[in-house]
C-alpha cells in the first residue's frame, strides 16, 4: 500500500490544500442547479428503468422522471404500502427495484417503482443498505453480516464479509467497504476474502505526517472507517473517515491519498460513466482517477445517497431530517466568459446592457414549461425567472438587483434548451 499526502508541504501541519477553487463550468462538469421540497424525510435514491425512486420515513416512495407530456422531470408520491421506515433501495436489470425496511426485516420489490410488493418470509435481517453489483443484490449493514440475492425475494449469507457499507463491482472483482477500514474482495459475490490491514497503516501515516517526530508506538490509533466504494474505468476509489480516498485497480492493491483534513469525511462516491463524483465534509466534486479533485459545489449537508442517471442529472439526499432533494445537472452548453462578449451557443447569444441581460434565441426556438428563462446563484437558488419569450425571439432580463458575480443561466424551449454560465458586472 503506498501513501500520499497532497496539497501540503513537510511543515504545513496543521492545513493542508487539497481542493481548487471553483472549476470553469464546461461541457463535461456538472453544476448544481436546485433544491426540490418532497413529501415525508428522504432516505435512499436510486436511478433505474428510465427514473429516479425515492425512499424514506414511515414508507414514503416517490417516483421522479421526465414528463414528455410536462417536458421536464417530475415527482410523483406512490401510495405506500408499508409504514415502516425504509432505509435504502437499489435497482438491478433482473428484479427491478430492491428495498430495504425495519433493519432488513421487510423487503419490497417492484418492476416499475409504481406496484409494490411486501415480503416479511424470507429477509436479510440486521441489514440496513442495499445495493446491485455484477448481476446480484446485496444487503449489509456496518455490525451485520452481509447477503446476496439474484431475485430480491430469496437472501442467502455471504461467506466472511461483514462490516461492510458499500459494495462496487468491475475487473470481475466484488469489492465492499466499512467498519475499521473493512476491505473484502470476491470474484463470485457470494464467498469474501478479508483483505484489509487499511486502517493501522493509514493512522500510521496520518499520525508520522502530523508529527514526524513522534515516535510510532506513541501515535494514538484512529479507526479509520470507510464509507463508500465506487468503480469507474477500470478503477475502484473508496472515501472515508478523515479525509482517506483511496484507489485500486483490483481491490487488494491499494494506494490512499490524505489532504491533512481529518474533519472531513468522505460519505459518498459514484461514476457518471466517465469521472467519479465525490461527497465530503458538504461539498460534492469531481475527480477522474481521485488524486486531483474540483469542487462542484458545496450548498449542502453531508450527502447520504446519490444517484447519477448517466448523462445529465444527480440527485442527492441530505444526511439529515431535511425534505429536499439536491440536484445537479450536467452542463451541454459552451461557457460565456464575459456577458459583454458571449460566445455563441446553438443559435443564442447573450450581452450585458446596464442592469439588463439582453438574450438572442435562435430562429424557430419556442418556449416551454414556466420559467422558459431563469437565472442561478451558484448554490443553485433561482434569482430570476421570466416565463414568456417574446415574438421576435428577443428576451430582455432585469437583473438590477442582483449582486455582481458568477451565476448560471438556463433557457428551457419546448424541444429543447441552453444552459451557461454569465459573469454579472457592474
Amino acid at each position: 500500500m503506498k501513501i500520499f499526502f497532497r496539497g501540503a508541504t513537510f511543515f504545513s501541519v496543521f492545513q493542508a490544500v487539497l481542493f481548487l477553487s471553483v472549476t470553469a463550468v464546461n461541457s463535461e462538469t456538472w453544476i448544481c442547479t436546485g433544491v426540490r421540497k418532497i413529501s415525508g424525510q428522504p432516505s435512499s435514491v436510486v436511478w433505474g428503468d428510465g427514473q429516479f425512486v425515492v425512499v424514506g420515513k414511515s414508507g414514503a416512495i416517490h417516483t421522479y422522471g421526465y414528463s414528455v407530456y410536462m417536458e421536464r422531470y417530475t415527482l410523483e408520491w406512490q401510495r405506500p404500502i408499508t409504514d415502516v421506515d425504509l432505509s435504502s433501495i437499489a435497482w438491478g436489470k433482473d428484479a427491478g427495484y430492491v428495498v430495504l425496511g425495519d433493519s432488513g426485516k421487510i423487503v419490497l420489490t417492484s418492476a416499475d417503482g409504481v406496484d409494490w410488493v411486501k415480503n416479511e418470509a424470507s429477509t436479510p435481517s440486521g441489514a440496513y443498505y442495499v445495493s446491485y453489483a455484477g448481476g446480484k443484490y446485496f444487503a449489509y449493514a456496518a455490525r451485520s453480516v452481509a447477503y446476496y440475492s439474484t431475485d430480491g425475494t430469496t437472501w442467502e449469507v455471504c461467506d466472511g464479509a461483514s462490516r461492510l457499507v458499500s459494495i462496487a463491482y468491475g475487473n470481475g472483482v466484488f469489492v465492499g467497504v466499512g467498519l475499521g477500514g473493512a476491505v473484502y474482495t470476491s470474484l463470485d459475490g457470494v464467498s469474501w476474502e478479508d483483505g484489509s490491514d487499511i486502517s493501522q497503516k493509514y493512522s500510521e501515516a496520518i499520525c508520522l505526517w502530523s508529527d514526524p517526530f513522534a515516535p510510532l508506538d506513541e501515535c494514538a490509533p484512529r479507526s479509520v472507517h470507510l464509507n463508500t466504494v465506487a468503480y469507474g474505468r477500470g478503477i475502484f476509489l473508496a472515501g472515508g473517515l478523515y479525509g482517506a480516498l483511496g484507489r485500486s485497480k483490483d481491490g487488494k492493491l491499494w494506494e490512499f491519498f490524505w489532504d491533512g483534513d481529518w474533519w472531513g469525511d468522505y460519505s459518498y462516491i459514484i461514476h457518471d460513466g466517465i469521472r467519479f463524483i465525490v461527497n465530503k465534509d458538504r461539498k460534492t466534486y469531481f475527480t477522474v482517477n481521485g488524486e486531483r479533485l474540483e469542487l462542484i459545489c458545496n450548498t449542502y449537508s453531508v450527502a447520504k445517497a446519490m444517484a447519477c442517471n448517466g448523462s445529465t442529472k444527480i440527485v442527492a439526499i441530505e444526511d439529515s431530517d431535511s425534505q429536499y432533494l439536491i440536484e445537479l445537472t450536467k452542463n451541454t452548453s459552451s461557457v460565456l466568459p464575459n456577458p459583454s462578449s458571449p460566445k455563441p451557443a446553438a443559435g443564442f447569444s447573450l450581452r450585458q446592457s446596464g442592469k439588463t441581460l439582453r438574450l438572442t434565441l435562435p430562429r424557430g426556438f419556442r418556449h416551454g414549461v414556466r420559467p422558459g428563462i431563469a437565472l442561478y446563484n451558484v448554490s443553485g437558488r433561482r434569482q430570476k425567472a421570466s416565463p414568456v419569450f417574446s415574438a421576435n425571439g428577443l428576451v430582455s432580463l432585469s437583473v438590477s438587483h442582483i449582486p455582481p458575480g458568477l451565476y448560471v443561466l438556463r433557457v428551457i424551449g419546448e424541444r429543447g434548451g441552453w444552459q451557461g454560465q454569465v459573469v454579472l458586472k457592474r
